[in-house]
């Protein structure tokens, strides 16, 4: 038996019974394609012309996977993520005798037929969790190839929305710049974007769970403007956009000019009017050109103002300042508006008599009398008209006062004019208090 001539013939293993012959051991050589001849001789040294002969191949070697590729895989910081728990997983070998082939998220045996050096299939792995797909595949001798294995992590949750604030959530804002905070990003974030419609795609890295954006910028035009962040995860999952609005106030308010409501009285003047604004009115306020009196407003696009503690028979201006929701404001001031006039009054307040001494060191009487007085407006005087009287006013208040007198004047009047600069007067004259 050998590959070409025989040169021993040998008994070993032939069984003339059943006419066959068992080689237990043969050394074949290296791998490759074998054929085995053999010749026979029978006892009178006949050989037989032609050998039989079979041919196989000798594979002691066993199959190598090269590569394994999963589809849809996203490399972070040295970990594999995909975002489907069945993804679609590709082996292959140079090996042209391998007969089977097995993946799985689990040690596997080689199980099903395969012919060509590549296989394509999903492989079911564990949602949510760490991976190991394990590969391996069996050649025709029998050969089985080492474990070869891809870890990865499922990942297909994508991140949640995160909380965006302009400016603290204020909701108005003079400026296109503005300051956004963002909390609640995802652990396991990775990038982040940002535009006006919440469809950008990630590409910023990130892997804090907060920013602070600075001086960003939103739509330059009058009204509410979006601005919105998305996150993506590190198996590329991309969350729901987290957006706010904010409303954008490029102009002041309009003020119409105030008119007067009613009859102004003695002490107060009401004035109405309106007022507009594209982004709403937060306060409506009012003073005088005097910058007497109390001066307060009700009411923001139809305002009403009311300016109490004025003083009678007076003239005013009242000014409306109008301030809107983004703190802009706009101001109207009404035409001369003057409160009545009271009728000039008085009311007696108090007298009194001092004792005085004359050069002659006689004894003698300072009379002093005091009243208050309505109904006049704007600087008030007083003048007696006895001789040795004096007179002077001040906070609404006179004070007349005599020289010093002899007990013979006991009886006399004191006559005193006030007047103002709007010509009101009026004549007074009270007796003398008595000294007793």
């Amino acid at each position: 038996m050998n590959n070409e001539t025989c040169e021993e013939y040998k008994t070993e293993g032939l069984d003339k019974e059943s006419k066959k012959i068992t080689i237990n051991s043969y050394d074949l050589g290296i791998d490759g394609s074998k054929t085995i001849k053999v010749w026979l001789k029978d006892l009178a040294g006949n050989i037989s012309a032609t050998p039989g002969s079979i041919t196989k191949t000798l594979d002691t070697q066993a199959p190598v996977i090269n590569t394994i590729a999963v589809s849809g895989v996203t490399t972070y910081e040295t970990v594999n993520y995909v975002t489907t728990a069945s993804p679609s997983v590709k082996i292959d070998w140079t090996d042209d005798n391998v007969a089977k082939y097995c993946m799985s998220k689990d040690v596997c045996t080689p199980g099903t037929n395969i012919s060509a050096k590549t296989v394509t299939i999903n492989v079911p792995l564990t949602n949510n969790s760490s991976n190991n797909i394990h590969a391996k595949i069996i050649d025709k001798a029998g050969n089985v190839s080492t474990d070869k294995t891809y870890a990865l992590t499922v990942d297909t949750i994508a991140p949640g929305t995160p909380t965006v604030s302009i400016n603290s959530n204020a909701g108005y804002t003079q400026s296109e710049k503005v300051n956004v905070n963002v909390t609640g990003i995802a652990s396991d974030a990775a990038y982040y974007c940002t535009d006006y419609t919440g469809s950008c795609n990630p590409t910023i890295a990130n892997k804090n769970t907060s920013l602070s954006l600075s001086n960003q910028t939103i739509t330059k035009a009058e009204g509410n403007q979006k601005f919105c962040v998305r996150i993506k995860d590190k198996a590329g999952n991309i969350g729901t956009a987290g957006c706010d609005t904010i409303y954008l106030d490029l102009s002041a308010p309009t003020v119409g000019t105030p008119t007067v409501s009613g009859t102004p009285t003695e002490n107060q003047i009401v004035v109405k009017g309106t007022a507009s604004d594209a982004g709403g009115i937060k306060t409506v306020t009012c003073k005088n050109d005097k910058n007497v009196g109390t001066c307060t407003c009700s009411g923001t696009t139809s305002y009403k103002c009311t300016n109490s503690g004025l003083a009678a028979g007076t003239a005013y201006t009242i000014t409306v300042t109008v301030t809107d929701n983004s703190g802009r404001t706009n101001s109207a001031t009404s035409t001369s508006i003057s409160t009545q006039s009271l009728e000039p009054s008085y009311s007696y307040k108090s007298c009194s008599v001092n004792r005085c001494q004359f050069d002659d060191g006689e004894n003698g009487w300072i009379y002093v009398i005091s009243f208050s007085y309505q109904g006049f407006a704007g600087n008030v005087s007083c003048k007696a008209s006895a001789k040795g009287q004096y007179c002077s006013c001040s906070n609404g208040v006179c004070t007349a006062s005599s020289s010093c007198e002899d007990g013979s004047v006991t009886g006399n009047y004191f006559t005193i004019t006030i007047s103002d600069t709007n010509n009101h007067s009026l004549l007074i004259k009270n007796k003398l208090c008595s000294r007793d």
